[in-house]
């Protein structure tokens, strides 16, 4: 068994890549609090550099414009970050369709029941990820 990190303040959760029976319960924690405010201090940093297009991956529902709001304000707290929220497809949404829904907010959708095949899902990911860098405020160039 593998020791997961949990974060209730954030409700979110890691892999930590080190198996229980190598490591005491006690050092996991100093290690793992360790990496919980490296990896915040990280955050705070990308976020205020704002060079980087952040990812949510929302598999299970569509966002609320409330959510979609709170997000865009986070984010633009510390600078002009902006963020793909990938939710999962609908009637007026396909694969691929990216659309604006807060300053610095979008949304992408993913058919995320199509299990077949990894690799369609992947060249859909694909696309989203092209087609945000396009419509992002990004200073890359898209060459291919």
């Amino acid at each position: 068994l593998l020791w997961q990190i949990a974060d209730k303040t954030t409700n979110t959760a890691m892999h930590s890549f080190t198996r229980s029976a190598e490591i005491p319960y006690a050092d996991m924690m100093i290690r793992a609090r360790k990496r919980m405010g490296f990896l915040k201090e990280k955050l705070i940093a990308d976020l205020e550099a704002a060079e980087k297009i952040f990812v949510l991956k929302v598999g299970h529902r569509h966002l609320t414009l409330a959510e979609t709001d709170a997000l865009s304000r986070a984010i633009r707290s510390y600078g002009m970050g902006q963020l793909l929220c990938v939710c999962p497809t609908d009637s007026t949404h396909p694969a691929g369709h990216i659309v604006p829904a807060a300053p610095g907010v979008f949304v992408g959708y993913i058919d995320f029941s199509d299990q077949r095949t990894e690799v369609k899902r992947y060249l859909v990911w694909e696309v989203l990820c092209w087609s945000m860098l396009a419509l992002s405020d990004s200073p890359y160039v898209i060459a291919q």
